[in-house]
């Protein structure tokens, strides 16, 4: 069974995790450093601030834990480029977490791919950017690179690890989008596409540039087909159709310790270093005020739109490029009208 449909029927679950507002799935950025220099990154190392110690990262997943936690991802930044990576997987495997990798995979050599596979992560998500080296290092910009990403795609594969290649979206590459996914296929692993590109963590839009237009953004999405594109959307009205879960049952923690609602959505909502996670996510004056928002019906730009029922709204888009998080993104609203009309060329004449 592969990431994804995992995910899906993690998402399954009793529905009271989201009453009890369990930090059910956490991401651990454990830092911003990296071995690539990628065109769209939107990682920002900050000066003077320090990443999380192992024991700070062990106190925190020790808190979560005993909050009910059962998924954490390790993400970056570029996650091997923690010298102690490998004792954090264990502390986690110690304390019987679900655990997600994401990686480019440069770091990757048999040695690291054995130990991988022996904490028995539930999948591990590998950036690719092309189908050769000359497009994959064109995003990169590091020579070598694509061989290494290949090869750690195939050695955790010999090994068993439940592997995804994923990759944005990108103007620079869009044109060798087939291929890529033919590579993927070749490879034996599963793909996923995301269209969206952000402003880099401290609102430089340099990443923007990358972003497909609408006649390109609809062709991506034909191209990924009714995997991701249904005839008939779930017919929600926007008081039934709850927002993204980000900051309700599921959350973000920093390299310095800063807990937002996700990797890309910068409110603020406490630092493990002050308080304790469980004062953070129960206590915390910006996490009740965020949490007034549930459903599409509490957005007053949303409430009344038309396209609510495809709409996969980012509240750290919303808030990043259009002002705040209680008002409509801009972008958010391209996407879900180039999902509409990618369903009717697939589907033709769909609603």
């Amino acid at each position: 069974m592969g990431i994804y449909k995992i995910r899906e029927k993690i998402t399954q679950l009793d529905k009271n995790i989201a009453k009890k507002k369990i930090p059910f799935q956490v991401l651990l950025e454990l830092t911003y450093r990296c071995n690539l220099r990628c065109l769209h990154c939107y990682c920002v190392d900050e000066a003077g601030r320090q990443e999380l110690s192992l024991s700070e990262i062990e106190r925190v997943l020790k808190e979560l834990a005993a909050l009910g936690c059962l998924q954490v991802t390790f993400s970056g930044g570029e996650t091997f480029m923690r010298e102690d990576f490998f004792d954090i997987l264990g502390i986690a495997r110690k304390l019987h977490y679900l655990i997600f990798i994401f990686t480019n995979g440069v770091a990757v050599d048999e040695a690291a791919a054995e130990r991988i596979a022996g904490f028995a992560p539930l999948g591990v998500e590998v950036s690719l950017y092309g189908a050769t080296a000359e497009t994959h290092e064109k995003i990169t910009r590091v020579k070598g690179s694509f061989q290494r990403t290949l090869r750690a795609i195939k050695l955790l594969k010999m090994r068993n690890v439940d592997v995804t290649v994923k990759w944005p979206l990108l103007k620079d590459t869009f044109s060798h989008y087939h291929k890529l996914i033919e590579l993927a296929k070749s490879l034996h692993v599963e793909y996923r596409a995301d269209p969206l590109i952000f402003p880099r963590n401290d609102r430089d839009p340099a990443p923007l540039a990358q972003r497909l237009s609408d006649d390109e953004l609809c062709l991506a999405y034909q191209y990924l087909g009714t995997s991701v594109i249904k005839e008939e959307p779930a017919r929600l009205s926007a008081m039934q159709k709850p927002v993204c879960g980000a900051g309700h049952d599921n959350c973000c923690v920093s390299p310095y310790g800063d807990v937002y609602p996700c990797v890309q959505f910068f409110l603020k909502f406490g630092n493990v270093r002050e308080n304790s996670f469980h004062d953070i996510w129960y206590h915390s004056q910006a996490v009740r005020d965020y949490r007034k928002i549930n459903t599409y019906a509490d957005i007053p730009d949303c409430r009344a739109c038309s396209m609510v029922a495809d709409c996969v709204r980012c509240p750290g888009l919303a808030d990043l490029e259009d002002g705040s998080y209680l008002g409509k993104s801009q972008e958010s609203c391209r996407l879900t009208r180039a999902v509409i009309q990618a369903r009717k060329q697939l589907y033709k004449g769909g609603s």
